[in-house]
């Protein structure tokens, strides 16, 4: 007689923060790709992923019977799941010293440029990573601090779908 295995890996779209999925009726389990979940030989592994991922679940009985299944997350791309900041403060205190874009479900930050009130250009990039510090403003232009006060900028950010989301706005830079 052997022991009924059933894997019920989750299909389905994640959120911003973490994804869970599960399998029933098996003594011991194995995850794959690691990256990302919080454990591989667990039960109900916690996702965190950057990107759009195929898990891989192996579960096995108490037979030695074993059975596979996927759990596809595809992570949701809407504009309220990145965080622009309002304010920053490049004064190296290693607290918001830098104007930094961070969220989730996003491929690219295609392209960023800021501005002073005037239209002037005070820092441009191109192709880029969400949550990428060395590519972020630390509120220099040309190796000068700028003063204190309002910049616009306009950010376009690709979407693992290819969506492209547009933000305009202004940032306060404190000193």
């Amino acid at each position: 007689m052997f022991t009924p295995l059933v894997v019920r890996a989750v299909r389905g779209k994640c959120p911003a923060g973490t994804c869970q999925r599960a399998v029933s009726g098996a003594v011991s389990w194995a995850w794959s790709p690691v990256a990302y979940l919080s454990c591989t030989t667990c039960l109900n592994p916690i996702s965190t992923p950057t990107a759009s991922t195929v898990y891989t679940i192996t579960a096995y009985n108490a037979d030695g019977c074993s059975a596979k299944d996927e759990a596809a997350l595809r992570l949701i791309c809407r504009s309220n799941l990145v965080f622009i900041p309002g304010a920053f403060t490049p004064n190296d205190d290693k607290l918001n010293d830098r104007f930094n874009i961070t969220g989730s479900g996003i491929k690219s930050i295609r392209s960023i440029v800021i501005c002073s009130r005037w239209g002037k250009v005070l820092f441009e990039r191109k192709n880029i990573q969400v949550n990428d510090h060395g590519n972020s403003w630390d509120g220099y232009y040309n190796g000068e601090p700028v003063a204190a006060g309002a910049y616009v900028y306009f950010i376009k950010a690709e979407c693992e779908g290819g969506e492209l989301l547009d933000y305009r706005g202004t940032v306060m830079l404190l000193r």
